[in-house]
């Protein structure tokens, strides 16, 4: 029973982790494809 819990808990604790990952990396595509748009809306 321990050992199922072990696994259960690292099991979300990867996919807690990997969510966090994909949500930064959303993040970052979203800044560098909006940055380059509103710079270039400003000096337009």
């Amino acid at each position: 029973m321990n050992f199922i819990s072990l696994v259960t808990v690292l099991g979300k604790a990867v996919l807690v982790v990997m969510g966090v990952i994909v949500a930064l990396t959303g993040v970052i595509l979203l800044v560098n494809l909006a940055v380059p748009s509103l710079l270039g809306g400003l000096t337009h």
